[in-house]
């Protein structure tokens, strides 16, 4: 007969336990890391003279500014690189007048 005030029985219950939500947490975490996750799409309308900056990666067109102003947007919009972008015409982009474009980014 088995008693459940006897300490072996509930050292046995505890390990089991333990055991099972161990199980638990790193099936969950498995799954977590392996399921297909579908990519958000996210436009702005930015200026267009980022373009080579934030779709290619390339910053040598822009000067020091720019880049730093471009670099501060995507840290605060918490943004990856874009993935495209479309010329839209002429727009405003902090009180200047420029060309603009409409980015595309994938969260």
């Amino acid at each position: 007969m088995i008693h459940l005030t006897d300490p072996v029985t509930l050292g046995c219950i505890l390990i089991m336990v333990a055991a099972f939500v161990y199980i638990v947490l790193t099936v969950r975490k498995i799954w977590r890391i392996t399921r297909p996750s579908v990519p958000q799409i996210a436009q702005y309308e930015l200026p267009i003279y980022w373009a080579s900056y934030l779709v290619n990666r390339d910053h040598s067109g822009l000067d020091f500014g720019d880049k730093i102003e471009a670099d501060v947007w995507l840290r605060d919009h918490h943004l990856p690189f874009a993935a495209d972008v479309e010329e839209t015409g002429i727009g405003r982009w902090n009180g200047k007048v420029c060309d603009m474009g409409l980015y595309t980014f994938l969260t």
